[in-house]
């Protein structure tokens, strides 16, 4: 029997060993108020006084990495804290705290957090799937080592290393991290009571990093850590936060006040607040930024924020001097949007120049599900006064396109890619961008044919204009523009007017004029006028060809060929009388009955005359005898 009690007390203290007893809630608080050198400096006392204890150890590694997570965790910071956790592991081997931490040093070092190459940083799923494998077997060793001995959680890990787990994670971006499987592992933690109110929002905060769409069960996350702790304010302010990117005033400042009620000292609701309201009531921010200033520690970021507030009051020097400051005395990688406000300050004073170096330069540093929208909207513009940049430029529309959440918002950005390649007569990219355009629209528009049509011209695709002028013409049948484009690109096929190419486009825009409006007349006469010339000219070329011939059955050949030319020259004249049969035109009728069929009657006679001609030759050489014979035969029909 003692034997026995002494197993339990003995396991009992193993596992208050592993675990460092409770829940370091002071820490947690710390951390959430961002006071993050008081932590530093409370927990090294801590680890000084006791160098095994492990969960102090994992609170200073996660210190280190949250202080300048702006946008992600510095790589000085990551490396600080992996050497903090790797000696201590050696130390105090396998212990879960040390586990969870070294988890996530593996992802964050090897997960490409200093990547430069923006335009690459996507290329990572089958690197991130084997980083994950390895990070989770490390999370699942940590579980084990925790797992309960006895009572009505036994063989279930401690819910102080779940919640460790949520909150080295529920911060990552779902680039890195699954947070279906962080999630997994905090609701598992809430089957056992009591419950942390803490693990509820590190609960909130993992549904968040799955997408917007989870927003619902965030905030019911949320709500249930105020239940636990009605003076939590951090719940109160995510809520806030949801709805702050939803741009819903009225339940920011509903949820935020509750922040206020909860702790009027939680640095990060001022924040928040004036973050909000700096483009939309500069006073208000004005208000919470000074509120902000005197509770939180001075960092990179409290100093980011004031030179953000002179940039919105248009005191654009006066904010690139502390923005600068700050570039000196941290660098880029600490606070990327710092590159961005300057950036933006040199676009206002009009230096394109800085403004594409410090743009260039966010987006690098960047995270793309991190990217600032504005980011985007800044590059396109500043590259856009650059001639040869336009590719870029269009890139950057692209890259905007894919975080735009509405089609309006979409053809808004494809619209300037079209105007940047149509400045830069850039004529087949611009083309391209409109083809894009299309796609957004349920039908077209006599506008966007004319730009579209106008568009390929300029790039001399004949064809292609062809085939938009054919599209035209049949989505509006009664347009000028219409027939002037079809009928000019009809010709631009055949610019020689040798081929014959365009007469089948001219036959068709004839009997789509007539159809419109009779009085379209007017231009079909012209239409045929252009058909009909081009048959008397080949009429014309063959009639040259035969002026010297000797041999009958040639002339004959070419007789057949001027014959068809001569038919479809009389059908084109007897369609331009049917069009005027009801209103009788003396010009068209002197011309359809006068020049042209005396033209025709000329043609006839000559091969006649020719082919006499020929015949008496051929007999004097053979037989004069026979010549006389011949040339009283029955003559060819030269206009069957």
């Amino acid at each position: 029997m003692k034997k026995t009690n002494l197993f339990f007390c003995l396991a009992f203290i193993f596992n208050a060993l592993i675990t460092n007893g409770q829940l370091d809630k002071e820490t947690v608080t710390l951390l959430n108020y961002q006071k993050y050198s008081v932590a530093i400096s409370n927990l090294q006392k801590k680890i000084q006084q006791n160098p095994k204890d492990a969960q102090s150890i994992f609170w200073l590694g996660q210190t280190y990495i949250e202080r300048n997570n702006d946008i992600r965790p510095l790589k000085d910071d990551v490396e600080k804290a992996k050497v903090l956790y790797q000696k201590a592991l050696h130390d105090i081997p396998n212990n879960p705290w040390l586990l969870i931490g070294m988890g996530e040093v593996e992802i964050l070092e090897k997960s490409k957090v200093e990547d430069d190459n923006y335009s690459h940083r996507n290329d990572i799923n089958n690197e991130k799937a084997a980083l994950l494998n390895s990070a989770k077997q490390k999370f699942e060793q940590a579980l084990t080592a925790s797992l309960i001995e006895k009572g009505k959680n036994k063989g279930k890990p401690s819910p102080d290393i779940l919640f460790a787990l949520g909150r080295a994670f529920s911060n990552m971006s779902g680039n890195i991290i699954d947070h279906n499987y962080v999630i997994d592992k905090l609701k598992l933690a809430i089957t056992m009571p009591p419950v942390d109110p803490e693990i509820y929002n590190e609960l909130g905060i993992s549904y968040l990093r799955l997408g917007p769409d989870n927003g619902g069960d965030a905030i019911t996350a949320f709500k249930e850590a105020i239940r636990l702790d009605p003076k939590n304010p951090k719940a109160y302010l995510r809520i806030a936060r949801i709805y702050a990117s939803q741009e819903n005033k009225e339940l920011v400042d509903q949820w935020t006040n509750e922040a206020i009620k909860a702790d009027p000292n939680f640095t990060p609701t001022y924040y928040v607040l004036f973050d909000f309201y700096e483009d939309k009531d500069i006073n208000v921010a004005k208000m919470n930024l000074d509120k902000y200033i005197s509770l939180a520690e001075k960092t990179a970021n409290t100093e980011f924020i004031q030179a953000q507030y002179l940039f919105r009051t248009a005191k654009y020097n006066e904010s690139i001097i502390i923005a600068k400051n700050i570039e000196t005395e941290f660098g880029h990688f600490k606070l990327p949007k710092n590159s961005l406000l300057l950036a933006l300050n040199f676009q206002r004073i009009n230096d394109s120049i800085q403004s594409a170096i410090y743009i260039d330069s966010y987006l690098k540093n960047t995270p793309s599900d991190k990217i600032n929208p504005m980011a985007f909207n800044v590059a396109i513009d500043v590259f856009s006064q650059f001639p040869g940049k336009e590719n870029l430029a269009a890139n950057f529309i692209n890259e905007a396109i894919k975080i735009e959440k509405t089609n309006s918002g979409k053809l808004k950005l494809i619209n300037r890619g079209i105007k940047l390649f149509d400045k830069a007569n850039m004529n087949n990219e611009e083309y391209q961008w409109i083809l894009k355009s299309f796609a957004f629209k349920s039908s077209l528009s006599e506008r966007d044919y004319y730009d579209v049509i106008r568009v390929v011209q300029s790039a001399n695709l004949i064809s292609l204009a062809m085939d938009w002028s054919s599209k035209y013409l049949a989505a509006f049948p009664a347009s000028k523009n219409a027939y002037i484009f079809y009928f000019n690109n009809a010709l631009a096929l055949d610019p020689d007017t040798t081929s014959g190419v365009a007469l089948p486009y001219l036959d068709t825009l004839n009997n789509v004029m007539l159809s419109a409006s009779r009085d379209n007349r007017t231009r079909v006469s012209k239409n045929i006028y252009f058909s009909v010339i081009f048959n008397l000219r080949k009429i014309d070329n063959q009639i040259d060809a035969i002026k010297s011939l000797e041999n009958v059955a040639q002339i004959d050949s070419i007789a057949a060929i001027i014959d068809n030319y001569t038919a479809k020259t009389i059908e084109y004249t007897n369609y331009l009388e049917l069009a005027y049969a009801d209103k009788p035109d003396t010009n068209i009728t002197k011309w359809t009955n006068g020049t042209v069929k005396t033209r025709l009657d000329q043609n006839k006679d000559f091969i006649m005359k020719t082919r006499d001609r020929a015949i008496k030759i051929m007999n004097q050489k053979n037989n004069p005898k026979r010549a006389n014979a011949e040339a009283d035969k029955p003559k060819p029909n030269s206009n069957k």
